[in-house]
């Protein structure tokens, strides 16, 4: 619940400032030169930086997983080991 609420406050806080500062700038990247309204520029950046941290946590949590997984699997496989030979010989 604290998420939403923060989320919800930093979402207002980017509007706010979008619409704000409504004005055109000139952007450069590399050879290329476009001129956008700021608003779409920070709302682009915006959602470019949470697309990049999901895409980050998604691959953190999941990589804990398959660590935390391969772990129960090799302790499984070693205990059906010492049982499988403790109980043949």
């Amino acid at each position: 619940m604290p998420f939403i609420i923060i989320s919800a406050i930093v979402a207002i806080l980017v509007a706010i400032l979008a619409i704000q500062n409504s004005m055109m700038v000139d952007l450069t990247l590399f050879m290329w030169s476009f001129r956008l309204n700021l608003v779409l520029v920070v709302l682009l950046s915006v959602i470019c930086g949470l697309l990049l941290g999901l895409a980050w946590g998604i691959t953190v949590k999941t990589r804990g997983m398959c660590v935390s997984s391969m772990s129960r699997l090799r302790c499984w496989k070693m205990t059906n080991a010492f049982c499988v030979t403790r109980w043949s010989s």
